[in-house]
């Protein structure tokens, strides 16, 4: 059983992760599929979310799920309130019958560098000390143009040049031919001249220098590991909130932690007059990350 992980945060709530190995008909023996969906591994993610529910409180009703406009799935009466995430081949659920919960997994990778500015606030940028990519890109952009004027100038020089040589080539055409009748006669000589010369430089070549990168030598890359569990920290209060409308940038706010394989996360939800402080719960395993938080189910 590819149960991948579990954690009973409680009597009354409990998440789990599992890593998807099977068929579709291993899920739909126990599932119903409440609409079609025609995307064969988005399919399974469903379905393994969808069964993930059940295997947490074996008296979960399927059958009542409902789907709100903003496309979070729950129960009209609240018997239990859940959250669902899939990423790759993980799916994974947080259930609880007393607290309202949000989740979220993500693989990490190096494309969520490409959009920090779109999730993360100003202020989170820089004491997480991650570069906006816009800044990045705008460096990058003004490097290329003095790049491409200075490369224009010395093209008109280079022209120049050219003309000056195809002058002098012209020039020197007759002289080569002479050179050329020359070189003939001394065409045994020039290639024992060679084999002398090819010897030599063979000794005099610079050993490879150790300390310069090949495409083996491991060079560090780019660390999108904090970025990618910052993300999955707002995208888990995002479904812990549940009814949209929700500017990640300034709405989701993360305070400054230190990283480790697993700990928690302060954070405050912000819209219009509410300021809800929230405290998630992070944990990196191989391949994903996983954040969850569960708060009292009072209405906010």
């Amino acid at each position: 059983m590819p149960l991948f992980y579990q954690h009973n945060i409680n009597e009354t709530t409990k998440l789990a992760i599992w890593k998807i190995e099977e068929e579709a008909y291993f899920f739909l023996e126990q599932v119903p599929l409440q609409r079609e969906i025609t995307h064969p591994h988005k399919r399974l993610q469903h379905l393994a979310g969808r069964y993930l529910l059940r295997f947490l409180f074996p008296d979960f009703p399927f059958e009542e799920i409902l789907i709100a406009d903003t496309h979070k799935p729950y129960l009209p009466e609240e018997q239990y309130h859940f959250s669902i995430s899939h990423c790759g081949n993980y799916a994974a659920a947080i259930v609880s019958s007393t607290q309202r919960v949000g989740i979220d997994i993500e693989i990490p990778t190096p494309k969520v560098l490409r959009i920090t500015h779109k999730y993360l606030h100003p202020d989170e940028l820089e004491m997480f000390k991650i570069q906006d990519p816009r800044i990045k890109n705008q460096e990058s952009s003004s490097k290329n143009q003095e790049s491409s004027s200075k490369n224009q100038e010395s093209s008109s020089k280079n022209q120049e040049s050219s003309n000056k040589n195809q002058e002098s080539s012209n020039k020197n055409q007759e002289s080569s031919i002479k050179e050329q009748e020359a070189s003939n006669k001394n065409q045994k000589s020039s290639i024992k001249e060679q084999e002398a010369s090819n010897k030599k430089q063979e000794t005099i070549l610079p050993a490879p220098d150790s300390r310069l990168p090949t495409p083996d030598s491991g060079l560090p890359t780019p660390d999108y590991q904090l970025p990618t569990l910052l993300w999955s920290a707002k995208e888990a209060m995002f479904k812990w909130w549940g009814w949209g409308e929700v500017d990640f940038s300034e709405m989701l706010r993360i305070k400054h932690f230190e990283l480790k394989e697993a700990g928690m996360i302060q954070s405050r939800f912000i819209r219009q007059s509410m300021n809800v402080p929230l405290e998630l719960h992070y944990k990196i395993m191989p391949d994903i990350c996983l954040v969850w938080l569960s708060t009292e189910a009072a209405n906010i």
